[in-house]
């Protein structure tokens, strides 16, 4: 029962920290779209 119960709470720490991750890179996408906009404009 005790390592069942290690088991599963792990698996939701590891949704966590993937929710977390996922969240972090569509926030740098965001980011790296808006660089690159920016840089075409300021080739231009």
């Amino acid at each position: 029962m005790r390592s069942h119960f290690l088991c599963s709470h792990n698996v939701s720490n590891l949704k966590i920290i993937f929710f977390l991750l996922y969240q972090n890179f569509l926030k740098i996408w965001e980011e790296m779209q808006k660089n690159e906009k920016g840089s075409g404009k300021e080739l231009d």
